[in-house]
């Protein structure tokens, strides 16, 4: 199924909203997304398959001697966290490399580390000039069960219907006049 780049983005930041994401996080994956959707690369399959097993949002920071570690509670680190703590972080001297412990699907990871001049090398990354991302696609085709996927976490933003709701004047009733 083609998607155009805003309905990657919007699909992309609606399942992460649906998954507990805040606004932020789920903006930035839905950019994430789009970034790698034109550029050929299966970011909404790599969205739903980090959703179905949603590590959340936390991202613990401790120091080493060789730098600083990111790592999740639960033993996996949200690659749109992290990312999102790459950027911020991408000036600070300390940051040369970093290593990512337990890091969830780790193509989500890519469009930041882009952003951020950061080169991946097995579970580190290290500062390094960005090879260029060929463009893909205007409208990238994602398969129809990967949509599904995602929009069933999007499902969950939906306010459920509720005879109060529609008693006060939600909902177009028993007839829609548009």
């Amino acid at each position: 199924m083609r998607l155009s780049p805003g309905e990657v983005t919007k699909l992309a930041l609606t399942a992460m909203r649906g998954a507990g994401a805040s606004w932020g996080t789920a903006e930035e994956a839905g950019q994430a997304v789009h970034w790698l959707e034109m550029r050929g690369e299966p970011g909404a399959a790599a969205l739903a398959d980090l959703l179905d097993k949603w590590p959340g949002e936390d991202v613990f920071l401790t120091h080493r001697t060789d730098g600083p570690v990111l790592s999740g509670p639960s033993g996996r680190l949200c690659p749109i966290r992290a990312g999102m703590t790459l950027t911020d972080h991408r000036a600070l001297s300390n940051w040369a490399q970093v290593t990512l412990d337990g890091l969830a699907t780790p193509l989500l990871l890519a469009p930041f580390s882009h952003r951020a001049g950061y080169r991946r090398e097995g579970c580190r990354l290290s500062r390094a000039t960005p090879a260029d991302w060929p463009a893909g696609s205007a409208h990238p085709r994602i398969d129809a069960l990967v949509i599904s996927r995602l929009q069933a976490h999007a499902r969950e933003t939906y306010v459920p219907a509720s005879a109060a709701s529609r008693q006060a004047g939600a909902g177009a009733g028993s007839h829609d006049n548009d």
